[in-house]
């Protein structure tokens, strides 16, 4: 599925609430107002479109007032240019979409905008490989008639047939018109049981259905090319499914609720806090008996959903071979544009567009080791993972948690000769330290994003295992559980790495049920 791309969209928003003629035949439509002002903010929030590409034209006394300020929109639109009227549609000789000043005469009408005018006009001017009619008005399906495309991605939505009125009130919401609190009731909601993204014939097929329930004027579409099957925005209702298996595994797997991380939990937890809405690069690092990889697990399902507990989190693991061979930047921007399911070669704009589509908090995480480090030039590789990152800019809008990770494992290779132990161990040492100094910068001042290092993950004690077991095994099981924690500890003073003590815990659990777990 290709979706639409909001930094190279345009919106421009029609309204007619007022007339200076108004009487029964053309009264006026005061929700007409507020449908473009709950479309202007649903267009921004929800589709991610930038409220500076969305324009609003509201009460303008006639056609060419309108063309006037719209005309020089048009070419900015590269991907997708999106058009909506809300008002009268009035059929004469042709079919005109009333405006301001306009006046209903026996064959045609004075100042309104000529339906099949504007629909060339659209499709002549813009640049737009997607144009997007949505149009909520009486006899409104008249607009699609006999309209020439050439040969462009056309796509229209309409409110009603072309021989049936539309309703200016909507029985869930007297605020809006009825076509259109349902459009910005989709795009709020989402729709159960579709894919992860909403298709334009996704909503227009949601809508017919939902009218129709209510007794309400059944939509039109029309598809010229297959902008149809573009999609606008994530889908609010979709919901990965979780076989049982693996939500099993999800619940009890012990490296999701690893002891004593709460210092590395707090220092992050308050950057989350202090940076609301931009993104955030961390830095993890440990020997590799930590389990660091796990404490992405352990982020995305304890301990980041009781600071952003709005919305699910999604995680994404970029793969980066860190070797001086490949260009790294451009490694993470294929490997990043391939998660994102757009194509692996997109400009950034197009990958930053494309996380703005999630609409949930994002993790995107790699790893690195030892092994890596002098290959690929050391603490320079770090550098230029952090200014890659730098290099995407989101608009000021953005209001998701976007977090970037990077964990590092300082990994005992096995010595092939008489020094390579301590070499090896030096190379760590200088790691650890080369990271201690990165923690003391100001990650804005020095790369152009906010950033932070973790304090390292080191081995368990004993109470913090402790503290574990009261924190997330039922009471019932706590007095047959500590005394064997107690027994993997030989003295007061020990420590144990975390894959071990995740190994040993296992054994001990093996012999209770799995909701051992309190919830």
């Amino acid at each position: 599925m290709k979706l639409i791309a909001p930094k190279n969209t345009q919106v421009i928003l029609i309204g007619a609430s007022k007339f200076d003629a108004a009487d029964d035949n053309l009264p006026n439509l005061p929700n007409v107002k507020n449908n473009l002002v709950e479309l202007h903010k649903s267009l921004n929030e929800v589709v991610g479109i930038n409220a500076k590409n969305i324009h609003p034209v509201l009460d303008k006394d006639d056609f060419d007032t309108i063309i006037e300020e719209t005309i020089d929109i048009f070419p900015k639109a590269s991907d997708t240019i999106i058009v909506y009227y809300a008002g009268h549609g009035i059929p004469k000789n042709s079919f005109y979409l009333a405006t301001k000043r306009t006046t209903v005469l026996k064959k045609h009408c004075t100042r309104a905008i000529e339906s099949n005018k504007l629909v060339d006009l659209v499709i002549q001017e813009t640049k737009a490989k997607n144009i997007i009619f949505i149009i909520d008005c009486c006899f409104s399906a008249r607009l699609k008639e006999k309209i020439d495309t050439k040969s462009k991605n056309v796509f229209f939505i309409v409110a009603s047939s072309s021989n049936k009125a539309a309703k200016d009130t909507s029985p869930d919401n007297q605020d809006c018109t009825a076509f259109t609190h349902e459009l910005l009731d989709v795009l709020g909601k989402g729709i159960k049981n579709a894919g992860e993204f909403l298709t334009f014939q996704d909503i227009s097929n949601h809508l017919e259905k939902q009218l129709l329930d209510k007794n309400l004027p059944e939509p039109q579409i029309s598809s010229h090319g297959s902008p149809d099957k573009l999609g606008i925005c994530k889908n609010r209702a979709y919901k990965k499914i979780v076989t049982t298996n693996k939500k099993y595994k999800i619940n009890n797997d012990l490296r999701h609720h690893l002891p004593d991380r709460r210092s590395q939990e707090a220092k992050l937890g308050r950057a989350i806090h202090n940076n609301k809405n931009l993104p955030l690069l961390c830095l993890i690092h440990s020997n590799e008996n930590q389990c660091n990889d796990r404490f992405i697990d352990r982020l995305v399902y304890h301990y980041l959903p009781k600071v952003v507990p709005e919305n699910d989190i999604t995680p994404y693991f970029v793969h980066c071979n860190f070797s001086n061979s490949v260009d790294l930047q451009q490694e993470i921007s294929e490997q990043l544009a391939t998660s994102l399911k757009i194509n692996p070669f997109a400009p950034l704009s197009e990958i930053v567009d494309a996380i703005i589509m999630e609409q949930n908090p994002v993790i995107f995480h790699t790893d690195m080791c030892t092994k890596n480090w002098s290959r690929c030039g050391g603490i320079k590789a770090i550098h230029n993972f952090i200014e890659f990152w730098a290099k995407l800019k989101f608009p000021k809008e953005y209001n998701h948690l976007l977090l970037i990770c990077l964990y590092f494992n300082y990994k005992n290779i096995k010595p092939t000769g008489l020094f390579s132990r301590f070499k090896k161990q030096s190379i760590n040492d200088q790691i650890r330290q080369e990271f201690k100094q990165l923690a003391t910068k100001n990650f804005l001042d020095t790369f152009g994003i906010n950033g932070l290092v973790l304090p390292e993950l080191t081995n368990i004690e004993k109470e913090d295992v402790e503290a574990w077991a009261r924190d997330h095994l039922h009471t019932s099981v706590l007095d047959i559980v500590q005394p064997k924690i107690a027994y993997l500890f030989k003295s007061s003073d020990a420590t144990i790495p975390m894959c071990d003590l995740s190994r040993e815990l296992r054994k001990i659990l093996e012999e209770f049920p799995p909701d051992v777990f309190r919830e």
